[in-house]
């Protein structure tokens, strides 16, 4: 009987232990987590595949997803389980880590770059966690309740209303910095530990403040100093010689002289130093903004929903707009103002009207399905109107390059050799010189520009800083704003020579083909097909992943600044005869050609079932892409040698000095504005942004629309 008693207590024992043994295992895997959107008023957009589009209510997001609030916009969400974030107006937020192991413990990290949010976690659990970073700190919770705010041109701001925030400085330059570079730079190690360690508690009613302006300084300063650090170890490794080892060692050795003297400060010492470091300021809340945190009380408590009750089977209307003292009038009956939710009958026309003192009334008519749930958002046009230029500035020599456009960042190259970027609102982010004249236009993929000078080289530059990340000799350059191609992890280019490159993104050749052919307009990339026009009277089809030629098409002429487009297999492109030519993208086979009235040497663009080619005589001709048959044709009376963009209905077009936008379904003329010199690109579209550059030197935005109107 007791060997029996032992011999059962052993195998619970045993049982039990591997009970707990997996128990522990499961515990510490995590899977990702998700937040999702209970409240959305006003312009709110969610970042896919480098676009913007507009986020729906109760859409789900997942680690990594970036979203943006516009005026008079703000959003809520509920990350995990019962932890909240409102967004407010002007805000981008990226949903940085968002992890939950299998027992229920969360980890979550947003990183706010630019804008407000109110926090309310939920209460954490032993060995859960939620941060939210900025571009200069960090500030971890410790149950609380508190709002972040950060500007890049002037403060980082936490205010705390209850319970604690831990925050730190944040130098995202030493974060990104690998473990090898580090260990060889006690200096920099011991800084990056100085970072982490040095922390300010927040407690309620407290407020912390950093002067961004001072702190990207400093992160700035720790960026160039640890890529220098990098290049001389590499020097170093490489040197032939004790002197050359010595030379590097020596300017090693300055860096870490800079550091000690506390050229990089970080100190968050400066809570009561009156020194020039980055610190942290401490003050009292106000009180309005305790009132802001009951407005996400307010959330919370309906469930995300500051409208009326929902009502998941009923016919509904949500009607926004973006001023808060405008009318919402619904049938001839005043319903409220700002923003309101109602549930209309079905089947019924309804006629909505918007009026506010100082804009235009708006007008719309709308039908909804039974059950049919339909949300509007209200653009409000102001009675006076904007100047046609937005702004513009002289780059010193004629701008050669066309222009690019890039996460808000606007970029050219002049004849002089320098390459230049902006913000949006044209603010001058930094210049480098590449030393011979820029006639390609960039390409982008994540942080990385890709441009090639008359130097003959393909060069890779941060986009962030202007520094060259690595550069490759070619054979020939890149002429008439002719541009490298990016897809996926592989770079294409076609060098005016006819030289055929694919690099990786390390600047890695993986291969190359002459087409013994000058080549002076960008390759396009269809299907896993690289389609080029040529010099010598041809179109080339070559197999993106080895460069092996799939067919060639004869033209009766030869093909110099107009690039192949591409859509639904088919292939148009012009020649300098002034022929037109549509090509089956799989056969090469002619499928129409059209005549113009005489050289086409710009691109052609596809949109909505057109195609729009323009002549040397200044025709701006909108084909039908079926069958080459002329819809209609408008004559600017200047060559045009420069591609149309297609963008908000309209075709942008340059020739001589002006710009032009023609309506893109009647061919009638919208707007042209005069410019102080001839333009030399093709115009760069984004939203309601038009930007050329011209032979005097200026970079210049114009607005597509002057009304001021407000979403």
């Amino acid at each position: 009987m007791k060997r029996t008693y032992y011999v059962c207590l052993i195998i619970i024992s045993i049982l039990f232990t591997g009970l707990f043994i997996q128990c522990s295992s499961t515990s510490k895997v995590s899977t990702e987590n998700t937040a999702t959107v209970t409240m959305v008023i006003g312009d709110v957009q969610l970042k896919e595949t480098d676009e913007w589009k507009p986020l729906g209510q109760d859409a789900v997001l997942k680690q990594g997803q970036e979203l943006r609030t516009g005026e008079m916009s703000q959003c809520n969400l509920l990350v995990g389980d019962s932890s909240y974030i409102l967004i407010k107006e002007n805000s981008h937020l990226v949903l940085d880590s968002l992890f939950k192991s299998a027992i229920g413990i969360e980890q979550s990290t947003v990183e706010l770059r630019i804008g407000k949010s109110i926090i309310h976690p939920k209460k954490l659990l032993k060995g859960e966690e939620f941060r939210v970073k900025t571009p200069t700190a960090i500030a971890a919770v410790r149950g609380t309740r508190f709002i972040v705010e950060s500007n890049p041109e002037k403060k980082m701001r936490v205010a705390v209303i209850d319970g604690k925030v831990e925050l730190q400085k944040r130098v995202p330059a030493l974060e990104e910095a690998d473990d090898e570079t580090l260990e060889k730079s006690e200096e920099l190690s011991s800084l990056k530990k100085q970072v982490e360690s040095e922390k300010v508690i927040l407690t309620a009613n407290e407020s912390a403040e950093i002067d961004n302006r001072k702190a990207v300084e400093v992160n700035e300063a720790v960026a160039a100093a640890l890529e220098e650090f990098r290049k001389l170890s590499i020097e170093e490794e490489k040197a032939s010689s004790e002197m050359e080892k010595t030379e590097a060692e020596t300017a090693k050795d300055k860096i870490a002289a800079d550091i000690k003297k506390a050229k990089i400060r970080v100190s968050m010492q400066g809570l009561v130093s009156k020194s020039e470091d980055v610190k942290i300021t401490i003050d009292e809340v106000k009180d309005t903004e305790k009132t802001e945190v009951n407005e996400l009380e307010e959330v919370i408590d309906k469930g995300g929903e500051i409208v009326e009750e929902k009502q998941d089977n009923a016919t509904s209307l949500t009607i926004f707009t973006p001023v808060k003292r405008s009318a919402i009038i619904l049938n001839s009956k005043l319903l409220g103002y700002g923003s309101v939710k109602i549930n209309p009958r079905p089947d019924v026309p309804l006629t909505i009207k918007v009026v506010a003192r100082g804009f235009d009334d708006y007008t719309t008519e709308i039908t909804l399905d039974d059950g049919e749930k339909k949300e509007i958002s209200i653009p409000m046009t102001r009675k006076k109107l904007l100047h046609r230029e937005r702004w513009k500035h002289n780059v010193g020599s004629m701008v050669s390059g066309h222009i690019g456009y890039y996460r808000n960042m606007v970029f050219t190259g002049t004849e002089k050799g320098i390459l230049y970027a902006f913000n949006r609102d044209g603010k001058m982010l930094w210049q480098r010189s590449l030393s011979r004249k820029i006639e390609s236009t960039p390409s982008f993929s994540g942080n990385s520009l890709y441009i090639v000078a008359h130097d003959e080289k393909l060069y890779s530059i941060d986009i962030r800083s202007g520094n060259i990340q690595w550069q490759k000799p070619l054979f020939g350059s890149l002429l008439f704003g002719a541009k490298p191609v990016v897809v996926n992890n592989t770079i294409l280019l076609v060098t005016a020579y006819g030289r055929v490159y694919a690099f990786n993104k390390k600047g890695e050749e993986l291969w190359q083909k002459d087409l013994d052919a000058g080549v002076y307009s960008s390759p396009t990339v269809y299907e896993k097909k690289l389609y080029i026009g040529t010099d010598d009277h041809s179109v080339y089809c070559l197999d993106m992943k080895n460069g092996e030629i799939q067919w060639k098409f004869s033209t009766d002429s030869r093909i110099v600044t107009s690039s192949p487009e591409v859509k639904k297999d088919t292939v148009y492109v012009g020649a300098y005869s002034g022929t037109l030519y549509a090509i089956d993208a799989n056969e090469g086979e002619q499928k129409w050609i059209f005549k113009a009235d005489t050289s086409i040497m710009a691109s052609p663009a596809i949109y909505n079932e057109k195609v729009y080619v323009t002549s040397m005589a200044g025709v701006l001709f909108a084909l039908d892409e079926n069958t080459g048959e002329v819809k209609w044709k408008y004559n600017s009376g200047k060559a045009i040698s420069y591609s149309p963009v297609v963008a908000n209905n309209l075709v942008y077009m340059a020739s001589g000095n002006k710009v032009s936008a023609i309506n893109a379904v009647s061919g009638s003329l919208q707007w042209s504005h005069v410019l102080p010199g001839k333009v030399k690109t093709g115009p760069t579209v984004s939203g309601n942004d038009v930007f050329v550059g011209c032979a005097n030197g200026e970079l210049i935005s114009l607005r597509s629309s002057i009304q001021d109107v407000m979403q």
